[in-house]
């Protein structure tokens, strides 16, 4: 796994996509390895061609969390002032692997009218002092299933999954994921590409309830690109 060592694959350009083979007794569904069941990509080859991203493959995902009785109690069971020190938490977090087959649909250009193009605040991107050529906006789908539980309604679905890809102004590659739970959009992620355009490491951010509902669940969550071959349904 990329995560295991540091810095590695921390640069731009450093992804280099990877064969896909069965599990053996060597190694288990829980790490990654599933190529007589991948197919090639691309359906939409022109598409990919115009993506600067890398988007269209086989990616991973760890997502963590914890019970939420434990988060809830932790954020909201006693007022603490912003000037005060929070006692740590004692208690141990659920982790989940998660494997996506994502998809490029739709490509925009950059553009300052996007209404899309907005900073995590929901406040428009200012890109008065961006240097150089602007990328575009990348849009995809896909579907995710989980690697340990194949009754997980958090992270299976047959539904397709959407998402974006774009450039901040200071340059940074920011993704944007939404998941499904019971057949509805629930869970949106946020993350920023650690080591800049196409790098092995992937991304690293938050999950969160899509509504951002102050109370909801939320936790941290990274995923990366393993090969461009998509795994076929």
């Amino acid at each position: 796994m990329i995560w295991d060592e540091p810095w590695v694959g921390a640069s731009p350009n450093s992804y280099v996509s990877q064969p896909m083979s069965q599990p053996t007794a060597d190694s288990p569904p829980d790490d990654f390895s599933i190529a007589s069941n991948s197919i090639p990509s691309s359906p939409s080859p022109s598409l990919d061609s115009q993506d600067p991203y890398g988007v269209t493959g086989t990616w991973m995902r760890v997502v963590c969390f914890l019970d939420y009785n434990d988060l809830y109690a932790f954020n909201f069971s006693l007022p603490i002032l912003p000037s005060e020190p929070r006692e740590p938490i004692a208690t141990e977090e659920g982790m989940i692997r998660v494997l996506e087959s994502w998809q490029v649909t739709r490509i925009e250009p950059a553009s300052n009218s996007n209404p899309d193009d907005v900073d995590v605040d929901g406040e428009a991107m200012d890109w008065s002092d961006f240097k150089g050529e602007r990328l575009p906006v990348v849009h995809f789908q896909g579907t995710s299933r989980s690697l340990h539980a194949s009754w997980d309604p958090n992270a299976n679905s047959k539904i397709r999954e959407r998402g974006t890809v774009r450039q901040t102004p200071e340059g940074e590659i920011r993704w944007t994921t939404f998941s499904i739970f019971h057949g509805e959009e629930r869970w949106r992620s946020e993350g920023i590409q650690v080591g800049g355009l196409r790098s092995a490491r992937g991304v690293l951010g938050n999950w969160f309830d899509k509504d951002h509902d102050m109370h909801g669940p939320a936790g941290p969550t990274a995923f990366w690109k393993e090969s461009d071959d998509l795994e076929e349904e």
